[in-house]
């Protein structure tokens, strides 16, 4: 808040009943409606008292879901905001909806700025997709056919934190079947 410029005067900046500033200007951080009074006193005595009071209006809610999320590389995620007719968006990307789809290669944050137009405030949320490898499955021995009767261990060459189930329910790196 700014008063105009009096040679010799007195400033007293007040909020509620508590003085809050001495000079021609006063840095407010407003978190709720509040007024504020400013009595300039001129170097002859005279007084001007005047009130501005400060709105504080809400910043509007920016709600994504999902919220940080983990995929395959390859994979799409969709993110959705909270859809009001007063709401602009705007994401990192580009992207002027409440909602984008993305497939990123590797992981990636997507910011959206919400502002509501009737008021002005805007606020600004972020999500991350965790990008995680596909697995690559090798098998050893590579073989496709076998003789009746024949035990075949097979194996995959498998990452540490990767969980293996094939088809008969067995978690593991290797499997051993007899084909008869």
């Amino acid at each position: 808040l700014r008063a105009a410029i009096y040679e010799d005067a007195l400033y007293t900046w007040f909020e509620d009943d508590l003085a809050v500033g001495f000079s021609d200007t006063l840095d407010v951080t407003a978190t709720d409606t509040m007024v504020y009074t400013l009595v300039i006193e001129s170097a002859q005595g005279c007084t001007a008292t005047d009130s501005v009071r400060i709105d504080v209006l809400p910043l509007p809610q920016v709600i994504i879901t999902p919220m940080d999320t983990i995929i395959c590389n390859g994979s799409e995620v969709t993110f959705v905001a909270e859809s009001l007719p007063t709401y602009t968006y705007i994401w990192n990307t580009g992207a002027t909806t409440n909602a984008i789809s993305v497939t990123p290669d590797i992981t990636s944050t997507y910011t959206l700025t919400v502002t509501n137009i009737l008021t002005g405030c805007s606020d600004t949320t972020s999500v991350t997709v965790n990008v995680r490898n596909t697995p690559e499955i090798t098998f050893q021995p590579y073989t496709d056919s076998v003789c009746l009767n024949t035990t075949v261990s097979i194996t995959v060459n498998a990452e540490n934190d990767i969980i293996y189930t094939w088809p008969n329910g067995y978690e593991g790196t290797t499997l051993d079947s007899t084909f008869t």
